[in-house]
């Protein structure tokens, strides 16, 4: 018992919270205000003579073709509100489908270390939020007058009598719907200049991922790279030294200048049962490459060794 009352009254605590933030909400996006009990019954309120006589038109006046006119001014209200809703709809699928381009686009291209990179996508975030809140807030409101079949009409017997109580009955629930879809067209047009808002921001968001900016990846990797010991740590350990080759230089001097000849000293162990020879320097004009050998080193010095012309 204990913990049922205290969830319900945070329930009732987040609603109170809830209700004061969008009736905020509505004064910026809608320029408008309202109080707290249209916004908690989703209806502006109805005037001040709407009482049991509302709609009631003189008993001499009632006939079929005024009957038939209320029944329109109705379903007038019905199809207002069904276009309104579709509006609604395409609008939440559209703000979907943007904020899933956004974010795809953020995760492909990385996140800009920039701190203005990151106001602008919390800026986003919170245009997204609220136009959310706004379709919410106007998917909640479900309540729709309907002309009620009361025992006023069942027991009067009189044909004149009886359009005279269906049409005081459709032009109440008329009035109820209107005042209705007023509010909800409001709370649309909150919902509309809240994504105005975001399609802004999201543009401004892909295109500072896309056209420039610094990543966090590409911040990473250049502080690593600054980081002296943070490479060697990553880098690994040292593997085991390969074939001792060095290359030792021979001067002549010729008629045309000094040159070079270059022998290359290393160590080669033999595929065959025969023992390693030792060192020995030997020409790279008789060297020739085995499928151990570096290609790119052997390329470079047999380059740099051609005979000069005598």
């Amino acid at each position: 018992m204990i913990f049922a009352k205290t969830f319900s009254e945070l329930r009732h605590w987040l609603r109170k919270v809830e209700l004061k933030g969008f009736i905020f909400l509505y004064l910026v996006f809608v320029a408008d205000e309202i109080d707290e009990k249209e916004a908690r019954t989703g209806s502006y309120k109805l005037p001040v003579d709407f009482n049991d006589d509302y709609g009631a038109i003189p008993l001499e006046a009632a006939s079929d073709l005024v009957l038939s006119v209320a029944q329109m001014e109705y379903d007038d209200t019905q199809s207002r509100f069904e276009v309104v809703n579709s509006k609604v709809n395409a609008l939440q699928t559209v703000a979907g489908i943007i904020t899933s381009g956004v974010a795809g686009t953020v995760a492909f291209t990385g996140i800009p270390e920039s701190t203005a990179f990151k106001i602008l996508l919390a800026m986003f975030l919170l245009s997204f939020v609220i136009t959310l809140w706004f379709v919410l807030r106007f998917l909640g409101v479900g309540t729709t007058s309907i002309p009620a079949i009361g025992k006023e009409l069942l027991l009067v017997s009189d044909e004149k009598k009886q359009i005279q109580v269906q049409v005081r009955e459709y032009r109440r629930s008329s009035l109820y719907n209107d005042y209705r879809n007023n509010y909800l067209v409001d709370v649309y047009k909150g919902a509309k200049n809240g994504f105005v808002v975001m399609v802004i921001l999201s543009l401004g968001v892909i295109a500072w991922t896309t056209l420039g900016g610094v990543t966090l990846e590409q911040s990473i990797i250049s502080k690593i790279r600054g980081n002296e010991e943070l490479s060697l740590l990553l880098r690994g350990p040292e593997g085991s030294p390969g074939r001792n080759t060095y290359i030792n230089p021979h001067p002549e001097f010729t008629d045309s200048g000094l040159k070079f000849k270059y022998s290359l000293f290393f160590n080669l162990q033999h595929k065959t049962e025969e023992k390693p020879r030792k060192s020995e320097p030997m020409s790279l004009l008789d060297y020739k490459s085995d499928p151990g050998s570096n290609p790119s080193v052997f390329f470079r010095l047999n380059i740099a060794s051609k005979p000069d012309p005598q």
